[in-house]
């Protein structure tokens, strides 16, 4: 079961609290759950799973990325 349940809350408790500039944007709310789920079903860092679940906005993807974790996300690309 990916990374649990636990690191889903405490990242978003985390972000809440400030810890990330995403949360203090109304609009990134979807990309925040989004990324949040992409990171527990994923191996990549949370920063990317947050990059590529912003980048998902209408005529914003595909995220390219050096990161082979990150490009095997849906809606990121790796550049070769």
């Amino acid at each position: 079961m990916g990374r649990g349940l636990t690191v889903g809350l405490s990242l978003a408790v985390a972000l809440v609290l400030g810890v990330g500039a995403v949360a203090a944007e109304p609009e990134s709310e979807g990309a925040l759950e989004l990324a949040l789920l992409l990171y527990e079903e994923n191996s990549a860092d949370y920063s990317d799973c947050v990059h590529v679940a912003l980048a998902a906005q209408p005529g914003e993807q595909p995220m390219w990325t050096f990161d082979k974790a990150t490009a095997k996300l849906d809606g990121a690309k790796l550049l070769v």
